[in-house]
């Protein structure tokens, strides 16, 4: 889109509609427009770059309508200040990391809703024809995209990037671990705080912690409940403890020795979303569908997740 024309009121659904095209997703951008009201010369800025789908004979009648004079969406044209058609190299992110012979990426889809079941079969049908698989049954989907798990050997990475509805491919990103402590030592002197005897101030205040899990028998057993989240697998030492000590600071904030806890604003349940085997390369996925199952079903006013991908979310391309 030309950089001042980028509210919300320019959107160009007129031009689209003449055309038979639609609106699939956006992005940030930037572009040097060729011309522009603004008394200095154009320069580089951000803009609003969208993108849309069709089919190709509403492409070649934009083409011809262009070439003929005839200007569609009546002034809706001026808006927009270049179109063109997406690479594959652009889609990829950090693929070169990948390493080479059969490997796991993650691909986002554009899903529009009428199109969705068409796209998704298929998606499977071309990664097939490329001597891929993809997990279809572990897609997580939100309204307009989708995000696949596929297995495919790496130099066929770049045919998959060809795609229509491909969005990004990048490396699965694994689910970072709850990295224990690298040292401990006991500090003498030191007392522990003595818990609060009284329940939370307000019992209907709670708040939903998805983490390792909680000891059934443990001392946040007044304040916090304990629950199994969906098709999760055995608990662990580490994880529990970890799970014990987010639920500690959900409801008791810092302790400082010695000194009595304070008393708890409200109560927790706890969601055990992660098991013994966190690090197989779809432990993401499962944990955010676990996620997304408890959170669904389970409506709280707070949430607290302690846990992520073990990578950096940039905000130059969409992400589960």
């Amino acid at each position: 889109m030309h950089p001042q024309f980028v509210a919300k009121t320019y959107h160009p659904h007129q031009l689209l509609n003449e055309l038979g095209l639609s609106y699939v997703g956006a992005r940030n951008a930037m572009v040097r427009p060729a011309k522009w009201t603004r008394q200095a010369p154009p320069t580089t800025v951000e803009t609003a770059e969208l993108f849309i789908s069709g089919r190709q004979a509403a492409f070649i009648l934009w083409a011809q309508r262009m070439n003929g004079g005839l200007l569609p969406g009546g002034d809706q044209l001026r808006t927009v200040e270049a179109f063109r058609a997406p690479t594959g190299p652009e889609r990829q992110r950090s693929t070169d990391r990948l390493e080479d012979g059969g490997c796991l990426v993650e691909v986002g889809l554009h899903l529009p809703p009428q199109l969705r079941p068409r796209i998704l079969t298929g998606f499977a049908h071309y990664v097939e024809s490329l001597g891929g698989t993809a997990e279809i049954g572990h897609a997580l989907q939100v309204p307009g995209v989708g995000f696949v798990p596929v297995r495919i050997l790496r130099e066929a990475v770049d045919r998959l990037s060809q795609f229509a509805f491909v969005r990004v491919v990048r490396p699965m990103p694994r689910l970072r671990a709850f990295h224990p402590m690298e040292r401990t030592a006991s500090a003498t002197g030191l007392e522990a705080p003595t818990l609060p005897s009284e329940g939370a101030v307000d019992p209907t205040v709670k708040m939903a912690v998805l983490d390792g899990g909680l000891p059934q028998d443990g001392p946040m057993a007044p304040w916090a409940r304990s629950h199994e989240g969906s098709k999760v697998g055995t608990a662990t030492s580490n994880y529990l403890d970890h799970g014990h000590n987010v639920t500690s600071a959900a409801l008791f904030g810092p302790l400082i020795p010695g000194q009595r806890a304070p008393r708890p604003y409200g109560t927790v349940d706890h969601f055990r979303v992660v098991d013994e085997d966190p690090e197989d390369d779809l432990a993401l996925y499962r944990t955010l569908d676990r996620i997304d199952t408890i959170l669904r079903g389970n409506p709280h006013e707070f949430i607290n997740l302690s846990l992520g991908p073990d990578l950096p979310i940039e905000d130059d391309e969409i992400h589960p």
